[in-house]
């Protein structure tokens, strides 16, 4: 259907309405340009420039143009003006106004010239659309982006950001002193051009693979002097995404000191024999194995890959272990693929937390070179052990001697654990703990646990790097908690059970489905009472992988939360924004004085508190650091089982 023209009488009514109604603001003026007068008169102004300047048409109709604007930019405008006219062509243009007050505000302003047949200019309209919050935040974006670009040129460190194709979009002047490289040489080059030409190839595979789990990821690598030199050092890969989709990449260049690749000044033998002459024999000794377990399998599966892997593999796992281990620490690589380390410093509890930290951040690091090496273990032990005097004739002696404590002590925990395990899981009462909040008082929450002697038995197999029975515990729990759902369906209950699962289930396909169907039978009163807490998660999980998992199993709960790997408010930020809780084993927290738990506790209290996200610290062993905690606003505290206390 066509319709019918306007008329002109209609056509008219509809220009005053629309000059009445609209947010843009109308200006129309004559045409004189002539030198020595003010500039154009204004003829006309609508409503929305008067509420928007704050003058009476009164005070603009019959005035200059130029009283609209501050005199600084005036005569910019004027030259605008004699452009349109000379051209007879529209032009649209950013300026200032002044409204009533005199304060200045931003205009988009579209100037059409009006001429008559014979090209005689004869008016000019102006329309502007205010434009002050857009010209505010670009003015406070490039503002930040000057100081950012301040604060990275005179940061020390080697910094390059690098866009989604690998080029180099910005690099600091720390690269030039310290590689030689300039500006000039580098931006809009691949980032590899710092790369020594034997390291690209592997160290752009490993970012590739590393980025689809980790936001974060440090691999050693060679450094290039501009002069040629090669460098022995490693980089830092943080991945940024934009809103717009896109990744960027801040990388860290960091070169290696010396000492850190090279041997010890005091070997392990030197240590032990200087341990027996201060403390005689035999002594006592705290040392440590961090071995990497089934390589052969992997040399298989890579075939003629491996030649390119193995050069990386343990130079990469050793480069992890000594980062880890105190100045006064003696370290020896041994013929089965580990390291042998003396700790000078720490305790036996602590080494073995020592251990087992620097074991899952090769065994991570290591699944990055290649997705085979997924089925190679490593495993960190650390004990206190004896060696005499009689031991100590030669360096092989001693070596020997340790590697066979540590073996013995290592088979004895772990066969207790196995036997305990597959004794325990078969009849285990599950306990359901409840968690108090900071004002001692019940909160909503229960934990589905373990009997403390099963609990025990599983953190000593994963401190061996043993995944054995972790499913079938898992399992346990998830079926007790549905069982006690079940029981309480007509109970009206509207408390929460916590159940555990970790991250590594979830990932295996084989297991995840196990899990997943009892999870999937639950009745739906039952999944909106459950929370699943995933657990061992690495300190580098990239946020869009815990985001995965949180839609995957969303629906078969009322909510999921994330145990923290780490104390580090800023691993808060990665968490997925649907997180309603975060959990935490209060041996992470810091030292077991009290002091440092509660200064950790209570920053990440309030780092979760900005994302609506409350704090749960599991674990703690006695009733007066339960109440530091609490004063220090700990929202939710599970405190140990105690032996025989009620569930």
């Amino acid at each position: 259907m066509t319709g019918a023209a306007l008329g002109e009488a209609k056509f008219h009514r509809l220009i005053e309405v629309y000059l009445a109604k609209t947010n843009d603001t109308v200006v129309i003026t004559d045409g004189d340009l002539r030198e020595g007068t003010p500039g154009p008169l204004i003829q006309y102004v609508n409503a929305a420039l008067l509420r928007g300047s704050g003058h009476s048409s009164e005070d603009l109709v019959g005035r200059p143009l130029a009283t609209l604007y501050p005199r600084e930019t005036f005569p910019r405008i004027l030259e605008q003006l004699q452009d349109t006219a000379e051209n007879g062509q529209p032009l649209q243009h950013d300026t200032q106004s002044l409204d009533g007050n005199g304060r200045a505000v931003w205009l988009q302003v579209n100037t059409v010239p009006i001429l008559d047949p014979n090209g005689k200019l004869l008016h000019f309209i102006r329309i502007g659309r205010d434009v002050t919050v857009r010209k505010r935040i670009e003015q406070e974006r490039e503002t930040t982006q000057r100081l950012l670009a301040s604060v990275f040129g005179v940061i020390d460190q080697a910094l390059g950001v690098v866009d989604d194709a690998g080029n180099f979009m910005m690099v600091n002047t720390a690269v030039t002193r310290q590689l030689g490289w300039s500006v000039f040489d580098l931006i809009g080059k691949p980032f590899t051009e710092v790369i020594d030409e034997s390291s690209r190839k592997w160290l752009t595979r490993q970012l590739a693979v590393r980025e689809e789990i980790e936001q974060t990821c440090r691999l050693p690598t060679e450094l290039l002097h501009r002069n040629g030199t090669v460098i022995t050092g490693e980089i830092v890969s943080a991945t940024i995404l934009q809103p717009d989709g896109r990744q960027y990449r801040v990388i860290t260049f960091l070169q290696r000191a010396a000492s850190a690749t090279a041997v010890p000044e005091v070997p392990i033998q030197a240590t032990i024999r200087d341990v027996l002459k201060r403390h005689g024999s035999p002594a006592a000794i705290v040392a440590g194995k961090v071995q990497l377990v089934g390589l052969a399998d992997v040399r298989e599966k890579l075939g003629e890959r491996w030649g390119e892997v193995s050069t990386n593999v343990l130079a990469l796992a050793e480069h992890i272990l000594r980062r880890h281990i105190g100045p006064k620490d003696s370290c020896h690589r041994t013929a089965d693929d580990g390291f042998l380390v003396c700790f000078a410093e720490l305790g036996e509890a602590e080494a073995q937390i020592k251990a087992q930290t620097i074991a899952e951040e090769i065994r991570s690091t290591l699944t990055g070179v290649a997705p085979e090496m997924a089925s190679a273990r490593v495993e960190g032990f650390a004990a206190k052990v004896s060696i005499e005097t009689s031991e100590s004739g030669s360096d092989e002696a001693i070596i020997q001697a340790l590697e066979g404590r540590l073996t013995r002590e290592r088979k004895r925990l772990e066969g207790g654990a196995l036997d305990a395990l597959r004794s325990g899981l078969a009849n285990a009462q599950i306990l359901f703990q409840r968690v108090r909040t900071d004002t001692n008082q019940i909160a909503p929450f229960t934990m589905v646990r373990l009997p403390k002697p099963l609990e025990f038995a599983l953190d000593t197999l994963r401190a061996l790097g043993r995944p054995d029975y972790g499913l079938e515990a898992e399992l346990l729990l998830l079926t007790g908690a549905a069982e006690r759902l079940l029981s309480e369906l007509t109970a009206n209950r509207t408390d929460v059970i916590l159940v555990p699962v970790r991250m590594s289930t979830l990932l295996q396909r084989r297991d995840a489905e196990r899990w997943l169907q009892i999870a999937r039978s639950m009745a739906l009163p039952g999944k909106r009472r459950l929370i699943v807490e995933i657990t061992e998660l690495s300190r580098d999980t990239a946020r869009s992988r815990m985001t995965d998992l949180v839609m995957m199993i969303s629906s078969l709960c009322r909510a999921v939360a994330y145990e923290l790997p780490v104390p580090d408010p800023g691993f808060v930020n990665g968490l997925p924004t649907t997180v309603p809780l975060a959990t935490i084993p209060v041996q992470r927290l810091g030292n077991e004085d009290g002091a440092g738990h509660v200064a950790a506790a209570t920053k990440l209290t309030k780092a979760l508190q900005n994302r609506n996200c409350r704090l749960l610290v599991k674990n703690i062993a006695s009733p007066i650091q339960a109440m530091s905690l609490a004063k220090a606003g700990v929202p939710l505290i599970l405190t140990q089982q105690e032996p025989g206390a009620p569930s």
